[in-house]
């Protein structure tokens, strides 16, 4: 047995948190299977009851980091519940509950703190709350810790209160203006990344393009005391001399572009290699395409670091660095840090393997992609066509760089890796599509290993149950996993028989005049983009030190 894995399941019946047994029988077939246990006393939580006509307005989320606290917005009493979690089957621990309908506080939305020390929720503004709609309580005792006037409510741009990694610092964006305050006092376009360092922090901030036609600027702040900004990026202009402990917020990279409406920010989860910066790709947007060729806007891709020259689309830094031109589908961040993928270009679309400093390392060749995902443990990686396409996907093992599976899953609306890296689920949910309803889960190598379908109602949400990392271990494929011997690449598959027009099918069928094949495009074939591989810090080590031996070979005098 492979470890037990629980997934989070909204219907419009119901709301449960389902353990799923998934094992491998060795005798039966091939394929990995599930076994669910019926038995609701050991493998079933439910949630409190919503009526049918108010289900699909329920927030339900995870505390990210380890899926020990669940949030529950009741959509009847509009009241936020704080749940822990304990074993599968176990019955769920009331925390705090805060808001409702009998305190004049209709919550819309809420969502946890990265460690989830507080929760943020978003009311409709109301009389009574004089103070503000947008609140932070603190998620133990339900003790509200601040509020803010916040009228307008965009669910893209939620939480409106940000924090970084360790909770160290809190972040509101004002009218033209961002509130930097220690996360105790707590006082979007803008995501922290995780904080380095115990005392300083890397924000992004956006400015769109005006109407006069002046560009959009795109700025990384560091934002800490004075000493640990300037033991990290040395004297820079507007730092405060006064104090050292005093908080400041100084610009550390920044980029002016055009056509950029708004922004998708990319950042990286880790920083690769001591000494070096955190790096950020920034998906610029706009609804409007000048040269006509896409029908859904124009977009590009920017790389910024900071201490470091930045680039854009098509540009080369100082350093030899280069991003794709758009239009930009998707960009995903391995989650060691090291690499990025962006999937560019018109369909079919190309992937391309970046290493952490924005050099690109290996071209995934073209095909039917414009999603791109990661294993949550970095070794696996699925390269789909989700929304308008046909739902191919393929499973990349990333180190020996070759498909270890594919499958395809039709009008998928949300995807997800399981905690342990080694099943992918795809979900066709409501209300972007309003029929065939249903979940599926398969492993790494391409093989169905469950389904669930939910024809007579609707599914609302599903996903796994976030564990702490370091608790599955990172295996690689299987050794029987072998892909060469059942996939066909788009560019090997050859149709069955070529479509006959009804005026020449009397002619092809009595002189055998062949129809000529037709086929819309090729796709390309993966390859490498490094002449030499990158060397990480061990192997430049060892090169430098077997250089040092060969000088001083060369050195000794032959007696």
């Amino acid at each position: 047995m492979e470890g037990a894995r629980e997934v989070l399941c909204r219907s419009r019946e119901r709301t449960l948190l389902q353990q799923l047994e998934l094992t491998r029988p060795a005798v039966e077939v091939d394929l990995a299977r599930v076994q669910i246990n019926d038995d609701a006393d050991a493998t079933i939580s439910d949630l409190p009851s919503v009526p049918h006509s108010l289900a699909s307005n329920a927030i339900v989320r995870f505390l990210p980091t380890n899926g020990s606290l669940l949030l529950f917005v009741h959509p009847d009493s509009r009241a936020c519940t704080v749940f822990r979690l304990g074993n599968a089957g176990a019955a769920l621990e009331t925390v705090a509950s805060v808001g409702g309908t009998a305190a004049d506080e209709y919550i819309q939305d809420a969502a946890f703190s990265p460690k989830g020390t507080f929760v943020v929720t978003w009311s409709r503004p109301h009389e009574r709350l004089v103070d503000g709609n947008l609140r932070v309580w603190r998620c133990t005792t339900g003790v509200p810790v601040r509020a803010f006037l916040h009228r307008q409510y965009r669910a893209s741009a939620f939480p409106y209160v940000q924090w970084t990694a360790n909770e160290q610092f809190a972040f509101h964006a004002v009218t033209n203006a961002l509130d930097v305050l220690p996360s105790s006092l707590l006082p979007l376009w803008l995501l922290p990344r995780p904080v380095t360092e115990s005392s300083l922090a890397y924000v992004a901030t956006f400015v769109p393009e005006t109407t006069n036609g002046a560009p959009a600027n795109i700025q990384i702040w560091a934002v800490g005391t004075t000493v640990s900004v300037r033991s990290r990026h040395g004297t820079i202009d507007g730092m405060s001399a006064t104090s050292s402990e005093a908080l400041c917020a100084v610009v550390v990279a920044s980029r002016r572009v055009f056509r950029a409406q708004y922004v998708d920010f990319y950042w990286s989860p880790k920083v690769y290699g001591s000494g070096s910066y955190p790096s950020l790709v920034v998906r610029t947007n706009h609804d409007y395409d000048v040269t006509g060729r896409s029908y859904y806007g124009e977009s590009s891709a920017y790389f910024l670091q900071p201490n470091s020259n930045s680039c854009g689309a098509g540009d080369v830094s100082g350093d030899g660095i280069s991003l794709p031109s758009g239009p930009i589908h998707d960009v995903g961040w391995s989650p060691t840090g090291r690499e990025f993928v962006v999937v560019h270009g018109p369909p079919p679309a190309r992937a391309t393997l970046f290493h952490a400093g924005g050099t690109a390392t290996f071209d995934f060749g073209t095909g039917p992609r414009n999603r791109v995902s990661w294993s949550p443990h970095g070794r696996f990686l699925a390269l789909a066509g989700f929304g308008s396409m046909s739902g191919n996907v393929q499973v990349w093992d990333r180190n020996k760089k070759k498909i270890i599976g594919q499958f395809k899953a039709e009008c998928t609306t949300q995807w997800q890796w399981s905690p342990c890296s080694r099943y992918f689920l795809t979900a066709v949910c409501y209300p972007r599509m309003k029929v065939d309803n249903g979940f599926r889960i398969f492993k790494y190598d391409g093989s169905l290993v469950y389904q669930r379908k939910f024809s007579e109602t609707h599914l609302y949400q599903v996903e796994w149950r976030p564990v702490a990392e370091g608790t599955f271990p990172d295996r690689p494929a299987s050794p029987d996993t072998d892909s060469d011997s059942n996939y066909v690449s788009a560019s090997q598959a050859r149709p069955a028989g070529a479509y006959v027009p009804p005026h020449l099918r009397r002619q092809v069928a009595e002189n055998g005049v062949a129809m000529p094949s037709l086929r819309l495009h090729e796709h390309e074939a993966p390859q490498s983009l490094l002449s030499t591989p990158i060397e990480t810090k061990s192997q430049r080590k060892n090169r430098k030190k077997k250089e040092r031996v060969a000088r001083r070979q060369q050195d000794v005098p032959i007696s």
